[in-house]
């Protein structure tokens, strides 16, 4: 028998179009009713973003569409369309996918993208300051430097691609409920290997340290590197800064630059930030390895600066492991701690067998050998070691009886 070949089944099976499938209206829609508006998500430096119902595919996207204040804006519209190539061109799991593109029924340039879900770390952050005992519950030290990691690697991602974000600040990064770290905002991402010359003066400046700037700085005050605030150009040391910056915040829940006016800020920055927690904020036992990551990610000349985002991530990695090590470590001594309990209970009861005090003279041990600090730990094993058994050991009692057995008969003196 002859196997058909490719020719035979395309002449035999005629090709999909619209009209095979029941929902011909949907696939053949005009773009524009092919999204409807349910409700604003927010607003940017030079956008707006829309929650919308994607009609042909029957999901829920985030649109974003330039800023009414911007519309007629040249400069601004280019811009735009650069964000959405440049963040189109990303495909990391911690950046925000581009769905589509297009230019609505009002003319006005626009780009769709996945609905995320979650809290900013701007959010998280506040809530450490003001000690929302749910936020603290649910988003625990080791859980933001875990999406700490992610956010550098995403940004590490961009690099090796040509491109620097230059405003990364803890309002663009989103935790998801289900672990879900995203990097967002690249409206100001620089193409690095373009030959376009960066005209980016035009437009009023933000008067808030905060909030992203549009006009003389580019980026964001309170997380921009010295040489942004001199007007030198960025490189990836500069994302590596606002890294570094929000890394302090995390460990210290204060800014680096401090609080006050724009001036102010931004005049702290050039000079060159303490990015010691220890000394910045000596309550939070900051660990050593994580206030020199800080320090090295914040140095305020970037020849002297960690050189890549892989790089941080890894310090902080490396700590994590350590973390996770001492934790292991803890959990061991608590059953061990346990059990030594347990057996020194059962010791102390009147004519107990003395193998209950040798199991817990051994757990104990165990534990402080986990844990040395533990004073829980500590002090049964002092305990076992300073109060005597209440049935003396049977090897006492003989060594007793044989002496005085041998002193009865004269043979001792």
């Amino acid at each position: 028998m002859t196997r058909p070949t490719d020719d035979d089944v395309t002449k035999t099976t005629p090709l999909l179009r619209a009209r095979d499938f029941e929902d011909t209206d949907t696939l053949t829609m005009p773009l524009a009713e092919r999204y409807e508006l349910l409700a604003s998500l927010g607003e940017g430096g030079m956008g707006k973003i829309s929650l919308c119902k994607d009609r042909a595919i029957g999901r829920e996207v985030a649109m974003k569409t330039v800023h009414p204040d911007y519309a007629t804006h040249a400069e601004m519209r280019a811009r735009f369309v650069r964000e959405a190539r440049v963040q189109a061109r990303l495909e990391h799991p911690a950046i925000v996918p581009v769905y589509d593109f297009g230019i609505d029924r009002d003319g006005s340039a626009f780009f769709t993208m996945k609905r995320v879900r979650g809290v900013t770390l701007s959010e998280i952050i506040e809530g450490y300051r003001t000690g929302d005992a749910a936020i603290m519950r649910a988003y625990g030290r080791h859980r933001l430097l875990a999406a700490f990691v992610q956010v550098c690697l995403a940004v590490g991602y961009a690099h090796e691609g040509g491109i620097l974000h230059r405003d990364i600040k803890p309002a663009n990064v989103m935790l998801g409920a289900y672990g879900e770290t995203y990097v967002l905002d690249w409206g100001l991402a620089k193409i690095t290997d373009d030959d376009l010359v960066e005209e980016e003066r035009s437009g009023p400046p933000s008067r808030r340290a905060n909030a992203t700037a549009v006009g003389d700085i580019i980026g964001t005050p309170a997380y921009a590197a010295p040489e942004i605030l001199e007007a030198h150009p960025a490189d990836e040391r500069t994302d590596v800064y606002a890294l570094g910056a929000i890394l302090f915040e995390l460990l210290t829940w204060q800014p680096l630059h401090g609080e006050g006016s724009l001036d102010e800020v931004i005049a702290r920055a050039r000079k060159g930030a303490d990015a010691r927690p220890s000394k910045r904020a000596p309550a939070r036992n900051v660990p050593p390895e994580l206030e020199a990551a800080c320090v090295l990610a914040c140095a305020r000349d970037r020849e002297h600066r960690l050189s890549s985002p892989r790089v941080l991530a890894d310090l902080v990695e490396a700590y994590l492991s350590g973390d996770r090590d001492v934790e292991l470590r803890k959990g061991l001594a608590e059953l061990h701690l346990g059990r030594a309990q347990d057996a020194l209970a059962r010791a102390s009861v009147p004519d107990a067998p003395l193998a209950d005090r040798s199991i817990a003279l051994e757990e104990a041990g165990r534990a402080v050998a986990l844990a040395p600090e533990d004073q829980r730990a500590r002090g049964v094993l002092l305990d076992l070691l300073t109060r005597p058994p209440t049935t003396p050991p049977r090897e006492v009692l003989d060594l007793v009886e044989d002496q005085a057995t041998r002193s009865a008969v004269g043979l001792l003196p």
